[in-house]
């Protein structure tokens, strides 16, 4: 669900002290991330982005202000239109399943309940429950919350973007990665707060924010959210499916020849049925399933490109290539070959090696 840097392999699985300039971050003891002090004065105007400690490595690399302005760009539209097939399934399955248990307008009443729940994944108290449950996120200890109180705020200040929009939370999985989700959540794991110094923290921190100011992150959740009641159908279709299967497999042989007729004829068939009733719009939701993971792992490999490029415009382009190095090495380089074409096919986050190339020519560094 979040979008996540996936700096190893390709999957996306998506109170602070005072600072110098008296920001404070109050952390909570019972339910749900650190806040923003509302009591804190802002920063004195003559401030600049990128004006803070630590220096940057040269004035070349000097952060660039970021839009502090939320938007949808380009690939975050393109997530909501080639998910969208899958939202239109989830209504079909709500309304049947609500058929088996109610009546007349009822049916009605909770199935519009359902298309507005969408909008739970924009309220803050909500997240929590998403980053807790869900995500399996957690507080950050105070250690931690001091670690990440200079590389969060420097982040901020780059892109003038204020401190108080964001919930911080450690993923206790043991990577380097960090994660961004919903319209508020941005989590780094605990490997990545222990072993990566400041700057590399910083740029990953980079990274997540701007899926955040792209949308990136908003639309998976809330595509992810509309799905939901598809792909638990799926899954139980799935089930029954190869329970059927594996039956007819004891019993003639054929399993396999039976499971690659059905593969080909349902796709087959539910595209001439939209064929034979002249609708393209049929076509697309019943074709939809099957072309848009491979269609939405694309965009979300482009979501992973535009989230470099501009962690690179507020200076933090040789980190993150620094940051990608040392995961390569760590690899050994087989990052590319893992998993195959298929696996490279659906994989959200694009290789390392794409990704350090592309950052070089957002530089200006790499081949004109």
């Amino acid at each position: 669900m979040p979008v996540g840097l996936g700096c190893i392999g390709t999957d996306r699985r998506n109170g602070m002290t005072a600072s110098p300039h008296r920001w404070t971050l109050v952390r909570s003891t019972s339910r749900g991330p650190p806040v923003s002090d509302p009591s804190v004065s802002p920063e004195p105007p003559d401030r600049q982005a990128g004006s803070f400690e630590p220096s940057f490595h040269d004035q070349e690399h000097a952060p660039k202000p970021l839009r502090s302005r939320r938007i949808a760009d380009r690939s975050t539209v393109s997530t909501l239109l080639l998910r969208s097939p899958g939202a239109f399934w989830s209504l079909a399955v709500v309304n049947i399943f609500l058929d088996l248990f109610l009546d007349g307008p009822w049916v009605t009443i909770f199935t519009i309940g359902w298309i507005f729940s969408g909008t739970l994944a924009f309220i803050p108290q909500f997240e929590v429950v998403i980053a807790r449950v869900l995500l399996r996120l957690r507080v950050p200890t105070d250690q931690e919350l001091q670690r990440l109180d200079a590389s969060w705020k420097s982040v901020l200040q780059a892109a003038g973007v204020g401190r108080h929009r964001y919930q911080l939370w450690v993923d206790d999985r043991d990577n380097v990665n960090a994660s961004a989700s919903g319209g508020h959540i941005v989590a780094v794991t605990r490997r990545a707060l222990t072993s990566l110094p400041p700057r590399h923290l910083e740029a990953i921190l980079a990274h997540e924010l701007a899926h955040h100011l792209n949308g990136h992150s908003w639309a998976i959740i809330v595509t992810r959210w509309y799905e939901f009641p598809a792909r638990c159908f799926l899954a139980v279709l799935q089930v029954l499916t190869v329970t059927v299967l594996r039956i007819l497999y004891a019993f003639s042989g054929c399993g396999f020849l039976i499971g690659l007729f059905i593969a080909v004829a349902i796709p087959l068939s539910w595209f001439w049925m939209g064929v034979s009733r002249g609708s393209l719009f049929l076509q697309i939701i019943m074709l939809g399933p099957i072309v848009a993971p491979v269609l939405s792992a694309w965009v979300d490999r482009q979501a992973e490109f535009v989230a470099d490029s501009h962690a690179a415009e507020l200076g933090y382009g040789p980190d993150l290539i620094e940051v990608f190095d040392r995961e390569l090495d760590e690899s050994s380089g087989t990052e590319a070959e893992e998993g195959g074409w298929l696996s490279r096919l659906f994989s959200t986050h694009p290789p390392m090696a794409e990704r350090i190339r592309a950052i070089e020519l957002c530089m200006g560094q790499g081949p004109q």
